[in-house]
């Protein structure tokens, strides 16, 4: 009896300490986890997800000098409830216009690459020729087409970091062979809803530059970091690269990497 007794008790105390692991510090720190590694879990209450999306918003609305809602938003909503007549009026802004039928009744087809690990995170055309398309995967590197999509060849080599982010080429004549780029997705938004942290990040190594319409591709020593795990250079994390097409001069290249935006005159 006894035995069946302290037997119970200890899976009792046992159950205790797992949920504790569960709830503990959730009201403090949004995220209900444990600190131990043996013990953790990333899901959030209903009210900590209406939480995060409430500060999601304010962001979006927010005036980013002020940091504030603008003094005159709440009457701008009053002035757009005001001009709703129907129901049906609340499913769209009332400047909204039907797309033409050409565009309500298009068909799409998947074009590939299909087998590519990762999602796809940019796309651009040559704009010289749209049958050449460069696609950039989370995590599968980068990938041309030179017959509008019916095929594709991996163009990233297999020892270069796989996460492309955005790809640009240079628009201006005769130097629309040359395009570049980003490594590094640092805000993956895959499962937020249950996370406060990103459930994906791919730490970069910099720009690659090809100067042969994309077939192959150079590391810009430049801005290579190194991977070493931590997020230390504004290279690690590329979200855009843009080129000014009105200076034909110098190679002037902007990039927005991690901390800042950084620019180069010699096409990096």
């Amino acid at each position: 009896m006894k035995t069946k007794f302290f037997l119970g008790f200890a899976i009792l105390i046992a159950t205790a300490i797992v949920l504790s692991c569960f709830f503990q510090d959730g009201v403090n720190t949004g995220l209900i986890e444990n600190k131990k590694d043996n013990c953790k879990s990333s899901r959030l209450s209903h009210t900590e997800i209406a939480y995060y999306h409430a500060g999601w918003e304010f962001l979006k609305t927010r005036d980013p000098a002020t940091n504030e809602l603008p003094p005159d938003i709440k009457a701008k909503e009053l002035k757009y409830v005001s001009g709703i007549t129907a129901k049906t009026d609340y499913l769209r802004m009332p400047e909204r216009q039907a797309a033409p039928a050409q565009y309500r009744d298009q068909t799409w087809e998947s074009r590939g690459p299909d087998n590519v690990c990762g999602r796809i995170l940019a796309v651009e055309l040559d704009i010289e020729n749209e049958n050449i398309i460069l696609a950039g995967s989370a995590s599968g590197g980068l990938w041309r087409s030179t017959d509008a999509g019916a095929s594709w060849v991996k163009t990233t080599a297999q020892n270069a970091v796989q996460s492309v982010t955005c790809i640009e080429q240079d628009v201006r004549e005769g130097r629309t062979n040359t395009w570049y780029y980003g490594t590094g997705e640092l805000t993956s938004t895959t499962d937020r809803q249950f996370s406060i942290f990103p459930r994906t990040v791919g730490f970069g190594n910099g720009i690659y530059k090809s100067v042969d319409n994309g077939a192959t591709w150079t590391l810009l020593q430049s801005t290579s970091g190194g991977i070493t795990g931590e997020l230390t250079g504004a290279f690690h994390g590329i979200w855009n690269i843009a080129i000014d097409p009105g200076n034909q001069e110098n190679d002037v290249v902007y990039v927005a990497g991690y901390g800042g935006i950084l620019r180069s005159e010699d096409g990096g």
